[in-house]
């Protein structure tokens, strides 16, 4: 199916394409990966310290996988990144999930077992729905159902200050996320709760968590409800499209052009490969915020490569 659109990337929106443009991509980022890239394993940290550890680790593994999207790296490598920001992210939420216990783990083929603690960190909407969304992008539907024991007992733990105490839009959008996984969910009521309460600022929070809400949430309520609309051949595109083009005017904005971890549109490619490989959905749409091949081919059940067949030496310290 031919695209019907195409949606320019905001960090390339500057560039002049005169033949050296990837070159001086790879000069300005290929040093910023290899300041963040993790160490593979977790040698040397004791069973109570992984938690900490995978909960910190996943910002920069944002960092790096958006990076290397913009960059236009091998499939690959961007494949790569994917499975370990899923591997870290269930890690860390299994832990939470299961404090006092001995835990086991995998992480980028290394197999581990740590003790889960209680913990105010990462519980927010924010953070867990990259997670899910990156097993949605995987085909991980064990992962995303795992990860559905995130319920509103945790978000009200968490210490995030983005929203008013009861925090009851970002209850509403967990409820309406997980429902997606759910044959017998009451999808209609998931998005009239959650469609609801977007709209007061009492549900929502300060002006600047409005503002957040209202470009990072606001457009997956009816992209959503186009997916599960029987006219969803011709809502689903337009309503993706609208969702990409919002995540570029908030996140291209001069003070967060810059944050990595949002280069790439997580939340928005997990609901359009759920929403191909259910429904069979084009996305319609070329972006790099969004790479069609995203979309269509990570799988879970594919060979999972070492970090030295898939990167070698590229991103050694000198």
């Amino acid at each position: 199916m031919n695209k019907i659109n195409t949606l320019s990337h905001h960090i390339l929106d500057e560039e002049i394409d005169d033949g050296k443009i990837i070159n001086r991509l790879n000069a300005w980022l290929d040093p910023l990966i290899a300041r963040d890239m993790p160490s593979e394993a977790l040698e040397g940290i004791a069973q109570e310290g992984h938690q900490n550890i995978l909960g910190i680790r996943q910002i920069k593994l944002l960092d790096i996988l958006g990076s290397l999207v913009v960059k236009q790296a091998t499939k690959d490598q961007i494949e790569w990144f994917l499975k370990s920001f899923r591997d870290h992210g269930l890690a860390y939420y299994r832990l939470v999930f299961n404090q006092g216990e001995f835990v086991p783990f995998s992480i980028n083929q290394y197999e581990y077992e740590g003790v889960g603690k209680p913990t105010d960190f990462r519980l927010n909407l924010d953070d867990w729905v990259l997670v899910f969304a990156c097993c949605l992008i995987l085909q991980d539907y064990s992962g995303a159902y795992e990860l559905c024991e995130l319920n509103e007992a945790h978000i009200d733990l968490d210490a995030r200050q983005n929203g008013p105490s009861n925090r009851a839009f970002d209850k509403a959008m967990l409820n309406l996320l997980k429902g997606i996984l759910y044959p017998d969910a009451d999808m209609n009521a998931l998005l009239v709760d959650a469609a609801e309460k977007i709209f007061k600022p009492e549900c929502v929070g300060h002006e600047e968590r409005q503002e957040a809400v209202n470009y990072k949430f606001l457009p997956l309520i009816p992209l959503i409800h186009a997916m599960y609309s029987p006219n969803r051949e011709t809502a689903y595109p337009e309503k993706l499209q609208a969702a990409l083009e919002d995540h570029k005017t908030y996140f291209g904005s001069e003070d967060k052009a810059y944050d990595a971890g949002y280069w790439f549109a997580m939340t928005i490619t997990g609901l359009a490969a759920l929403a191909y490989h259910r429904w069979g959905l084009e996305p319609q749409i070329e972006t790099l915020y969004m790479p069609e091949w995203i979309v269509k081919e990570p799988n879970i059940d594919s060979k999972r490569k070492t970090y030295q067949d898939v990167f070698g030496d590229q991103y050694d310290d000198d």
